[in-house]
């Protein structure tokens, strides 16, 4: 149809507008087709709720509640690229103000649906002229996007009247418009059409060569009908020769059909590789794509959504990430269960999001909670993917997450919502010097195993291991943890290794997390290397619904109950880099094994040598690990509001009046809250009694101070204060060394103003380790 509409243009110029079959097509202005109220021959009404008539030119509905109503195209509207635009006319009479009015544009086979907005609280007598990009209206639940060469049959009206009041709603036209065609056809496009023109024809088993060179600005759609034995594929004349970029998108459908060997470069197309809906046993293989954004980073730049089922993506390159917008989405269409699988792939330096939606994968969405996914990734190597705290989320049930790398990424695999998911296998590892943000996996739902997992390193105030606690059901809900397996998992060097009940403390919100989860934890191995953080960090024992069971910790713990217990025991460095106790107990090697531990162990050769020459763009990071001790400090600066933690091995750079030290009558007073949170005490404020509380350990630990009073009771026992504390800034300040004592901590001074507070006594603080603390604020 595109080229037809091409050829026709460079002939017919002249020509403004050409009736068909009762709609308009406008050969020169890229219109495709209008539906107009006036012409009444070539639509039909039918109605949900409340009245819809022609009246005066305008399609005109009206009820005192819900209005709803479809408009019936008599002659179908084909889609010829998503690109096309759908542009409408309404406005609403109302005495209220109208929720909102919504559009369902429907295919000819009822199951093809995409929804959205036309406007939300229009007002009232205001004509509204709204567009929307067929690609931006969200797929309906239960049903597939539309699709090239899909037909567009009816248009359903929705308006949510809750004024209790009558509302009219008014069409005056709908029409379609697609991006202006070149009257000749690129070089580039003409080789993507002779390829799809193949594909389309070919038969079970043929292969189909696209010659080496840069596209821009191409459109592919790859439609065949191979057999799970002889596949139709089309590759690249060469590994990497094939370029695209620009505004390119590649469309892959049909059943077995196998794209191998594309370049996909520095172009800027949201939903660039989409597998389509009714797709069966596609696959995208020994392909790269690379630093494809939209120019501005609050814009989204989605990489691949991979409907319809048994598809597989697998030895691909992606990297270079920095737009909002899931990379990779396996999305749910119709009921079908999905059985995707995506393996042996590198996705690497997603640059952090500015808000919620940067997920690197993501297993469905947020309506689709309910659908039995079926889906496997598995040995893929995730390095420094920090699009957004959930590096990998899951949103559907029975998916299974194998023997993936997770390296030096500002973020961890969340069970957000779904049920019966499998975690095994996999490495979570912080880098070797700054990991704050670096997380494993969180466990919300029913029924998720997570068994036989290594972590390394993970960001001390975060966890390697969460069973959330959960909320009262709501349109957000945080599912209830129940029947939860952690079992035969080996933590190292992870300050808060397994942390049950998490999330408690906001009992202030809508809908508070208060409610603690239930499982088992068993078998697992954790060496704690931290002074101060907890391996088992637990919500009250008495509450919680998870039983324990030959849980080993060397290291350093505060529950001796059953289950947990403390042991030494000794590591050793396997084959692969990693350590394990010599002991069998935690998680098994020989599966963890089989994660990767380098990039170059898997993908194919034509993109190890981009890397190998030092191209920065296809650089890569290799798993190193190494035990050490860690001195755990805070170090401050008198007068200066740059802090640093070692801790989590962050620094804080800004206009922070929080933590800074200040002088006063001689004496040196330092922010409370900075530095016990830092240390693992939770800061309560009494607002009514002017007091501030210090709690750990279930509270076992604790230290008072009221505001303008000298004393300090730690633990029951007064003692005297310097000076009485007071409030700077909204702050709680105290004297250096009653703020140490109270967390029983050790300070040291340097002569040029510089504060270094540590858990560890025996630390030996001389003017050289200043320096080289020092410099790590310079």
């Amino acid at each position: 149809m595109k080229k037809y509409l091409a050829m026709l243009l460079s002939m017919v110029l002249f020509l403004s507008v050409v009736p068909v079959n009762g709609l308009a097509v406008e050969m020169d202005g890229g219109l495709i087709a209008e539906i107009s109220a006036e012409d009444e021959a070539a639509f039909s009404l039918s109605r949900k709720t409340g009245e819809v008539m022609v009246n005066n030119g305008l399609i005109e509905a009206v009820s005192s509640e819900n209005i709803g109503f479809v408009i019936n195209f008599n002659e179908p509207v084909v889609v010829e690229d998503l690109n096309m635009l759908l542009r409408y006319s309404f406005k609403v009479e109302s005495k209220g103000t109208l929720k909102y009015v919504s559009m369902r544009v429907y295919g000819e086979n009822s199951s093809l649906c995409q929804t959205g907005y036309m406007g939300k609280e229009p007002e009232s007598g205001k004509w509204y002229d709204g567009e929307a990009v067929l690609e931006d209206i969200q797929y309906r639940l239960g049903s597939a996007p539309l699709m090239p060469g899909d037909k567009i049959k009816r248009i359903r009206i929705d308006a949510i009247n809750e004024t209790g009041e009558e509302a009219k709603v008014f069409i005056k036209s709908f029409s379609f418009y697609h991006p202006q065609q070149e009257s000749i056809l690129s070089e580039g496009q003409k080789e993507m059409d002779r390829a799809e023109a193949a594909v389309q024809s070919a038969k079970p088993g043929d292969v189909i060569t696209l010659k080496n060179g840069t596209y821009r600005n191409v459109s592919m759609i790859f439609r065949g009908k191979g057999t799970a034995d002889k596949p139709i594929t089309l590759k690249a004349q060469t590994p990497g020769g094939v370029k695209i970029t620009g505004s390119s998108r590649m469309i892959i459908g049909g059943e077995y059909v196998t794209v191998d060997g594309l370049l996909f470069e520095g172009g800027d197309k949201n939903k660039a590789i989409i597998f389509a809906p009714l797709s069966i046993g596609c696959r995208l293989t020994n392909t790269a794509m690379v630093n494809w954004n939209k120019p501005n980073k609050e814009d989204v730049t989605k990489w691949i959504q991979i409907y319809g089922t048994y598809n597989r993506v697998d030895h691909c390159f992606f990297r270079g990430k920095n737009t909002q917008g899931q990379l990779l989405e396996v999305m749910r269409s119709l009921n079908e269960e999905q059985h995707n699988l995506i393996d042996n792939n590198y996705f690497g330096y997603y640059e952090q999001g500015i808000k919620n939606g940067c997920e690197t994968v993501r297993l469905c969405n947020t309506t689709d909670t309910s659908a039995n996914c079926f889906s496997v990734v598995q040995n893929n190597f995730f390095d420094n993917c920090s699009g957004e705290n959930e590096i990998i989320s899951n949103k559907s049930n029975d998916n299974r997450f194998i023997n993936n790398t997770f390296f030096d990424s500002k973020g961890g695999l969340s069970l957000r919502i779904g049920k019966r998911c499998l975690v095994e296998g996999n490495i979570f590892a912080g880098g070797k010097n700054d990991y704050s943000g670096v997380t494993g996996v969180g466990i919300m739902d029913e029924d998720h195993t997570v068994k036989n997992n290594y972590f390394y390193n993970i960001t001390p105030s975060s966890y390697a291991i969460a069973l959330t606690n959960g909320t009262d059901p709501n349109p957000a809900a945080y599912e209830l943890v129940k029947n939860a397996k952690v079992e035969h998992n080996t933590l190292i060097n992870c300050g808060t290794g397994i942390s049950v009940g998490t999330f408690s403390y906001r009992t202030d919100a809508e809908f508070p997390r208060i409610y603690p989860p239930e499982g088992n934890v068993t078998d697992n191995y954790l060496f704690n290397n931290y002074e101060t953080y907890q391996a088992f960090s637990l919500d009250d024992p008495k509450t919680t619904k998870v039983t324990y069971s030959n849980n080993i910790v060397t290291g350093n713990t505060a529950y001796q109950t059953a289950g947990i217990l403390q042991r030494e025991m000794e590591l050793e460095k396997k084959e692969n880099g990693l350590y394990f106790p010599k002991e069998n107990i935690g998680a098994d090697y020989e599966v963890v094994s089989k994660a990767y531990t380098s990039p170059m162990q898997f993908l194919p050769e034509w993109i190890q040598s981009k890397i190998l020459s030092g191209d920065p763009d296809y650089a890569v990071n290799e798993l190193s690990m190494e035990i050490e001790k860690k001195d755990e400090i805070v170090l401050l600066e008198l007068n200066n509001n740059k802090a640093y933690n070692y801790l989590c091995g962050t620094e804080v750079i800004d206009e922070n009046c929080e933590i800074t030290p200040i002088e006063q009558d001689g004496r040196t007073l330092v922010p409370l809250r900075f530095i016990s949170e830092t240390f693992g005490f939770e800061v309560v404020w009494f607002e009514t009694e002017q007091k501030v509380k210090l709690k750990k350990d279930q509270g076992v630990n604790y230290v008072e101070f009221f505001i303008g009073s000298d004393k300090m009771t730690k633990n029951g026992v007064e003692s005297q204060l310097d000076v009485p504390a007071m409030l700077l800034y909204d702050r709680t300040y105290i004297p250096l060394r009653a703020a140490v004592e109270a967390i029983s901590k050790t300070v040291h001074w340097d002569d040029r103003g510089y504060i270094l507070i540590t858990a560890n006594e025996k630390l030996q603080v001389d003017k050289a380790y200043f320096d080289k603390t020092i410099a790590l604020l310079q």
